[in-house]
């Protein structure tokens, strides 16, 4: 039987991707990485959360183009943790994306310093 390849995108058997994936190791422990560790605390929850309400439950680049995303929101470090973590917690450096557009920001096909003007322009509405 024939099916999409979730790998290479293209349709063959099961099991016959000609596509070669490299796995990390299968006792790779997350509970070691920083950022994993960041995330996992209760201020950061509560942070996200306040992020995505003061967002109004809506993707902010969207937002921006005058589309209405409310699925897939997730919260992005505009300068990520791993640059400098010291940042994690504040207003200017958090902004609430749609999973599309989380992709494209953490790719660096959004610059960021219209994510900065877009957080700027969230704080400033809930003044």
């Amino acid at each position: 039987m024939l099916k999409a390849c979730s790998r290479c995108g293209r349709v063959h058997k099961a099991g016959e991707c000609p596509v070669k994936v490299e796995y990390k190791a299968r006792n790779y422990d997350r509970s070691q990485d920083d950022a994993y560790q960041f995330r996992q605390r209760a201020k950061w929850r509560k942070k996200s959360k306040q992020i995505r309400e003061d967002a109004q439950y809506l993707c902010e680049v969207c937002r921006d183009k005058k589309k209405l995303v409310y699925e897939g929101l997730s919260v992005h470090h505009i300068t990520p943790l791993k640059e400098d973590a010291s940042i994690g917690y504040e207003d200017t450096n958090l902004i609430c994306l749609c999973s599309n557009c989380h992709e494209l920001a953490e790719a660096g096909m959004i610059d960021r310093e219209y994510l900065r003007k877009l957080a700027a322009l969230r704080i400033s509405r809930k003044r």
